[in-house]
This record gives C-alpha cells, sequence and structure tokens, in this order.
C-alpha cells in the first residue's frame, strides 16, 4: 500500500516539474520582449537611381491683387496682376477717391482697357460710361452731369466718332445746344445749332466721307490666271535727306491707367463751324 502511494507522490511530481518547464518555455518564448528580426534587402542599381515621389505642392493662383494707397491710407486702387508678370494689369481694376468712393471701373486684359468702362463722379453719378474693347473705344458713349442730366451722347467705331452727337446745355440740361453726325471721324450730313430757346441758329449739311473698303484677301487672288498688263513699276524709294512723314494713328489714345485726380481725356468733336455768310 505504501508503495503505490509514493509512485503516485513521484508521478505527481513528475507532471508538476513538467508544467513547470513548460510554463517557463512559453513565458519565455511569448513574453521575453526579443522579436524576430527581418532583414532589408539590399538596394539595386535600379532602385538606387530612381527619382523620390514627392507630394503634389498647392497649386499657386495665376493672378494676386494689389492695392495702391493716398498718403492719407485710403485705397486709391485696386486690380489683379500676373503672378509671374506683376507689371502687366489683368481682370478688374478698381480706382477710388480719397473719400473712399469709386471713381473708375473697368477691367484689363494683358495691361490693356477691355470691355465696360465707367468713370464716376464723387456723388455716385456715372459722369462717363462706354466701351473698350482692346484699347478702341467702340460703340455708344454717355457723359453725364454731377445731378445726372445728360451732357453728351456720341459713339466710335473702331476708334473713330461715327454716329450722332447730341451735346446739351449746361444750364438747361434738357434743351440740345448741339446735333450734328460723323462717319469714320469726319462731320457728315445735318449740323444743327440752337439757342437755349430751341430755336435753330446754324444748320448746315456737310458730304458723307467716302467709308474705304475693305483690304482684299490674298488668299482670294492667288488663284486668279495671270493677264496680260504689263507689271507696275516699283515705287522709287525716298531720298536720304526726305523727311520721314510719321504714321497717323486713328484711334485716339486712351490712357492705360486714368490719372488720380482727373477724368480720363474724351476727344471731343471738331470746333464747330462759324455760321454761314450772309
Amino acid at each position: 500500500m505504501d508503495e503505490n502511494k509514493n509512485k503516485n507522490i513521484i508521478a505527481a511530481a513528475a507532471v508538476i516539474f513538467c508544467l513547470l518547464i513548460a510554463a517557463i518555455l512559453i513565458y519565455l518564448f511569448f513574453f521575453s520582449g526579443k522579436k524576430p528580426q527581418v532583414q532589408q534587402a539590399a538596394p539595386t542599381a535600379a532602385t538606387a537611381s530612381a527619382p523620390k515621389i514627392e507630394a503634389p505642392k498647392p497649386q499657386e493662383p495665376e493672378f494676386i491683387e494689389k492695392t495702391e494707397n493716398y498718403d492719407s491710407g485710403s485705397i486709391r486702387a485696386k486690380y489683379y496682376v500676373y503672378r509671374v508678370k506683376p507689371e502687366i494689369k489683368h481682370k478688374e481694376y478698381k480706382e477710388f477717391y480719397q473719400s473712399g468712393k469709386i471713381k473708375v471701373e473697368c477691367a484689363y486684359k494683358d495691361n490693356v482697357i477691355d470691355g465696360p468702362y465707367i468713370y464716376w463722379h464723387e456723388n455716385g453719378v456715372k459722369a462717363l460710361e462706354g466701351t473698350i474693347k482692346n484699347g478702341i473705344r467702340e460703340g455708344a458713349f454717355t457723359e453725364n452731369h454731377p445731378d445726372g442730366k445728360k451732357k453728351l451722347t456720341y459713339s466710335y467705331k473702331d476708334g473713330k466718332l461715327d454716329g450722332k452727337w447730341i451735346e446739351y446745355f449746361d444750364d438747361d440740361k434738357s434743351t440740345v445746344m448741339f446735333e450734328k453726325n460723323y462717319t469714320v471721324g469726319e462731320l457728315s450730313g445735318n449740323f444743327k445749332y440752337a439757342s437755349a430757346d430751341g430755336k435753330v441758329k446754324i444748320s448746315k449739311d456737310y458730304p458723307t466721307p467716302s467709308v474705304p473698303a475693305p483690304a482684299a484677301d490674298p488668299a482670294a487672288t492667288t488663284d486668279k490666271p495671270a493677264t496680260d498688263k504689263p507689271a507696275t513699276a516699283p515705287t522709287p524709294a525716298p531720298a536720304a535727306n526726305a523727311p520721314v512723314k510719321p504714321a497717323s494713328s486713328t484711334a485716339p489714345a486712351f490712357p492705360g491707367r486714368p490719372p488720380p485726380s482727373t477724368a480720363p481725356k474724351i476727344p471731343g468733336p471738331p470746333a464747330a463751324p462759324a455760321a454761314p455768310a450772309k
């Protein structure tokens, strides 16, 4: 009986010893803190020469807004310029009086005024309104007095006065003083000058100037058969000491930027002709 009891004790002790050894091995394997190291492959020639891929940078705006100020600190003008070409105006342009009231409102396209153009009196009334295409006046223009009454109405075509010109008296802004017509920048048709009471003082008719025909398309004449007409002699070159005649500008100059204190100069009509001799 005692012998069997001793065998059971020895067997139990052996089991406990085995469990203890297993527990120690499990602890060392899972909780020792040592992790297997993975050896990284050495870079090859292809991977070493490959360019690094960087994250894309935020895109900068194409235009930046600029502001000009008076000495007092109030804003004089606000406009946009190209970021890469800071001296080239583009998009909206606004100019202000020192009081902060809007003075000029227009738009630029590559440093040239292009689009509706408005010049304001300081009291908020439009002094001048018209359209400028690529720096050249085009279409109807209107000028107003500070009280809002009309002062002038006229129109342009390709930078030249074209159409009816009407000018009103300053003291009676509903009465027409001048009424005349223009064709390609020259007086044409009937001209009238009236007094303040509406009576016509001068009435004169001008001949309609001939409108130059558009230039012929060179491509339209290339396929025409040759004629037997003799060739035209070339124009002789001017003498070395001959004066050079400057090219005439058909379109009146328009300021790239209006001066800070004066309205842009809009050329008026030619001087009114004298009364016909009786």
